[in-house]
């Protein structure tokens, strides 16, 4: 079965969750980043020794991917309309 179309204010409110999720996930993932490189270099004294390095390197590349990778993925699902 298919949906019936959305309305055009529908449709706009539809469109506006959908660019305020993808804002929130850029910018959760550059805080990500950001926190995972303040860890690597020792100015987040959240875990000490190697194993600052090796998990602020994890925390930067699940930023970096959710801000890469995750909106792309988003937005062709949406699109698709799945």
């Amino acid at each position: 079965m298919s949906t019936p179309p959305l309305s055009d204010e529908d449709a706009k409110a539809l469109a506006r969750q959908r660019f305020f999720a993808l804002a929130f996930l850029r910018f959760s993932g550059v805080i990500f980043a950001l926190c995972g490189i303040a860890m690597m270099v020792g100015k987040l004294p959240i875990v000490h020794g190697t194993n600052a390095r090796y998990l602020g390197l994890f925390i930067a590349l699940v930023g970096a991917f959710d801000v890469i990778v995750l909106p792309v993925f988003l937005a062709r699902r949406w699109k698709s309309g799945k």
